[in-house]
């Protein structure tokens, strides 16, 4: 219990901060189980997606990679204090 606690406590933060320093307009937390549920890693994880009023996103999305700058760019804005 205590661990499920620390991720939610973290994925609250980080969403929080993605629409601070990103300017997202939302953020979905999603935890996939199972194969039948979209899992493609077979540990517990959750994404934290920030969302824009029209993004192109709908889920289940297919993996794909991102764009290398956007990503450096993104990581620097979230991190720190």
């Amino acid at each position: 219990i205590e661990d499920l606690h620390a991720v939610a406590a973290a994925a609250a933060r980080l969403a929080a901060r993605m629409k601070d320093r990103l300017g997202a307009d939302g953020v979905n937390l999603l935890s996939s189980c199972g194969a039948a549920a979209w899992q493609t890693v077979f540990h517990f994880h959750v994404h934290v997606i920030p969302r824009y009023d029209g993004d192109p996103l709908r889920l289940p999305w297919v993996p794909a990679e991102g764009d290398p700058r956007e990503l450096a760019a993104a990581a620097q804005e979230l991190g720190g204090k």
